[in-house]
C-alpha cells in the first residue's frame, strides 16, 4: 500500500511539473508574439477596412479645415488627421459633412475624449504615416513651369477595380501627346527600380528616406543618366509622360503614380498602398500659392 501511495505521489508531482512547465512555455510564446507582433495591428485589420484606409477618401475641403484648425489650436496636423480618420472609420460612410463649424465642434471640442478612445501606438502609427508622406513630398510630379491647364487628375481610386485594392491614381495629358509633359521626382530618395514591363511600360521607383516607395509608370522615356541605386533630389527630371505598355488598354497619355508605404501589415502578406490623390492636391495648392 505504501509503495502504491508513493507511486501515485510521484506521478502527481511529475504531472504538476509538466503542467507548470507547459504553462511557462506558453507564457514565453505569448511574450514572444506580443513583442514580434504589435497588437495594434489587430485594430488595423479588424476595426477598420483595409480598403478604406488605402483609399484615404477624406473630402479635400475637410483636410484643409483640419490643417487650419491645427494652426488655430496649436495641435498636430497629423494627429488631427488620424483622429478624424479613426472617428469616421476611415470614411467607410460615403457622406461626410464638410461644414467647417461642425467639424471644429466635433473634433476640437471632443479632442481629449476622442484621443482616449484609441491606443497611443495605433494613433502614432497612422500619425507617422501621414507626417512622413506630407513632409517628404516636396514637388508635384509635373514641374511648376507647366501650367495646370496642360493636365488633369482626379480621384479615380474606386474605378473598375472589382473589389480589389488599387495601387495608385492617374494624371492625364489634356492634349494626349506622348513625351510632351516632363515628370519630376516628388521626393528625395534612391532609384530602387528602373525598367520596362508589359503592364507598367517604362517605369521607375524612388525609395524615400522614410522607406516609402514612389512608382512612376508609362513614361515615354527616361531622363538621361538615371540608373538603379542612384541618389537623387526632389525635383529631378525622371522622364516624360507617355502611354507605354504592351497591352494598350489605356489609350490616353498619362502618368500612373503609386505610393507603397512603409506601414507594415504583419497579419496580411501584402504591400500597403495609399491613394496619392489628397497628397497631390496639397502639394499642387502649395505650388499655386508660391506662384502668386
Amino acid at each position: 500500500m505504501r509503495y502504491k501511495f508513493k507511486s501515485k505521489y510521484k506521478k502527481k508531482i511529475i504531472y504538476d511539473r509538466t503542467i507548470n512547465f507547459s504553462a511557462i512555455i506558453l507564457i514565453i510564446i505569448l511574450i514572444f508574439f506580443a513583442h514580434k507582433f504589435n497588437f495594434s495591428d489587430v485594430d488595423f485589420i479588424f476595426s477598420c477596412n483595409q480598403k478604406n484606409i488605402s483609399a484615404f477618401d477624406m473630402p479635400y475641403q475637410n483636410l484643409i479645415t483640419i490643417k487650419n484648425l491645427s494652426q488655430k489650436y496649436n495641435l498636430s496636423f497629423y494627429e488631427l488627421i488620424t483622429l478624424y480618420s479613426l472617428e469616421n472609420n476611415f470614411f467607410k460612410q460615403k457622406y461626410i459633412s464638410d461644414n467647417p463649424i461642425e467639424l471644429e465642434k466635433d473634433l476640437i471640442l471632443n479632442y481629449k475624449q476622442i484621443k482616449k478612445k484609441y491606443r497611443p501606438n495605433l494613433i502614432k502609427k497612422y500619425q507617422n504615416l501621414y507626417k512622413n508622406l506630407i513632409q517628404e513630398i516636396k514637388f508635384f510630379p509635373v514641374p511648376k513651369n507647366i501650367s495646370a491647364d496642360n493636365y488633369i487628375f482626379y480621384n479615380n481610386w474606386e474605378k473598375n477595380y472589382k473589389n480589389k485594392i488599387p495601387n495608385g491614381c492617374d494624371i492625364f495629358d489634356r492634349e494626349n501627346i506622348s513625351g510632351r509633359i516632363p515628370i519630376i521626382s516628388m521626393t528625395d530618395g534612391i532609384i530602387s527600380q528602373i525598367n520596362w514591363n508589359d503592364q507598367k511600360g517604362y517605369n521607375l521607383s524612388i525609395k524615400s528616406p522614410n522607406n516609402n516607395i514612389y512608382l512612376y509608370c508609362h513614361l515615354e522615356k527616361f531622363a538621361d543618366g538615371l540608373e538603379k541605386n542612384l541618389k537623387i533630389k526632389s525635383g529631378t527630371l525622371l522622364g516624360y509622360m507617355g502611354n507605354t505598355q504592351k497591352k494598350d488598354t489605356q489609350k490616353s497619355v498619362h502618368l500612373h503614380l503609386s505610393i507603397k508605404t512603409n506601414l507594415k501589415n504583419k497579419f496580411l502578406s501584402q504591400d500597403f498602398y495609399i491613394n496619392p490623390y489628397l497628397f497631390l492636391r496639397l502639394i499642387q495648392d502649395q505650388n499655386l500659392k508660391s506662384k502668386k
